[in-house]
């Protein structure tokens, strides 16, 4: 598998069933981002929550320490 997989973790299988879930409530509304570099992105303050549903603990996801800030400014602005 890719950086971003591992064969016990088919995300792109169980990520449309997770976001079916989150979606029996109709308060709720799902985005399901591909790509890791939202999280750099000033856009993500538009979300109230973020899941990661990601498994590879042997590898971070592409998008560089840009990704990582952008999380982490998320985080610590107290959103969800």
């Amino acid at each position: 598998m890719g950086a971003d997989g591992w064969s016990g973790h088919p995300r792109r299988l169980t990520a449309p069933e997770l976001a079916s879930i989150i979606r029996a409530d109709s308060r709720l509304e799902v985005t399901i981002a591909e790509s890791p570099v939202v999280l750099a992105s000033p856009l993500l303050d538009h979300y109230h929550a973020v899941v990661l549903h990601y498994m590879n603990w042997n590898s971070r996801p592409d998008g560089g320490e840009a990704v990582w800030n952008g999380l982490e400014r998320y985080v610590e602005s107290g959103r969800d």
